[in-house]
């Protein structure tokens, strides 16, 4: 991969992540504030029974359940956009690209074209 393939690779993940963020954040926050009746309804009415205790359970799932989502899609994205270290399989940041070309965990170089070198 060339340096401004890599660029565009991460041009497109950037606009990946948000809108993936922004649909997340929407669809997270619409079932909170949805729930919200429900869950005073449940309190007054469901307090210490079975179906209680299932819902206040089904809420606990539902919020870590999406942090783990969020934080999952958030490392494998680079991997699914082939951003990585052909040598190591990590993923490497904007630095990498706009800097020397060198992977910041193993140090290879991760770009097709050769080194550019400076003039001299």
């Amino acid at each position: 991969m060339t340096k401004q393939e890599c660029l565009t690779k991460f041009q497109g993940t950037r606009r990946k992540e948000t809108v993936v963020t922004a649909i997340w954040f929407i669809c997270f926050f619409g079932i909170l504030f949805c729930n919200l009746p429900l869950a005073k309804w449940m309190e007054t009415h469901m307090n210490g029974t079975w179906i209680y205790t299932l819902y206040q359970a089904a809420l606990l799932v539902f919020f870590f359940g999406n942090f783990i989502v969020i934080f999952w899609i958030s490392k494998r994205l680079p991997h699914w956009r082939g951003i990585v270290c052909p040598l190591c399989s990590r993923p490497f940041g904007r630095r990498t690209v706009r800097g020397n070309g060198n992977c910041m965990h193993c140090g290879a170089y991760v770009f097709d074209e050769p080194l550019e070198k400076a003039p001299s």
